[in-house]
């Protein structure tokens, strides 16, 4: 039987340094005791999350994000990716008022999104639709 944690990382393009960690916890209640534990953030309704790195300077890691299986849906892929992708386009330091800020934005949540995907796909970690939730992506 495969383990029911999972934990990757994902580099935002080949020629980047920056990297997201990705952690896949057994179910929403573990990752949310984990998340008490190790932050001042009260974790009661979390689903899913997205945290800043600490160091992106030293390590280049610009986020971690956290799942649980039990409730791991696309919607909430693509919405921690893009928190991760925003905090990327900040570090970098795109301004806000750029005209290419979203454009940059969507497309490292794109690239996240379906890089996450795969790998979950890879190791066969079923997927739900949100709005569906009995249809799963494999």
């Amino acid at each position: 039987m495969k383990s029911k944690r999972l934990s990757f990382e994902i580099k935002f393009h080949k020629r980047s340094r920056h990297w997201v960690s990705v952690h896949l916890h057994s179910s929403r209640g573990v990752m949310r005791g984990l998340l008490t534990m190790l932050s001042d953030h009260e974790s009661a309704h979390t689903n899913a999350c997205c945290w800043q790195a600490k160091q992106p300077s030293e390590d280049q890691c610009v986020a971690e994000i956290h799942f649980a299986r039990d409730f791991l849906t696309l919607a909430n892929i693509a919405h921690e990716s893009q928190h991760a992708a925003y905090h990327r386009a900040v570090l970098i330091g795109i301004p806000l008022e750029d005209d290419e800020f979203q454009e940059y934005v969507s497309e490292d949540t794109g690239t996240l999104t379906d890089a996450i995907m795969a790998i979950l796909h890879k190791n066969k970690v079923p997927v739900r639709y949100q709005l569906v939730p009995g249809r799963r992506l494999i």
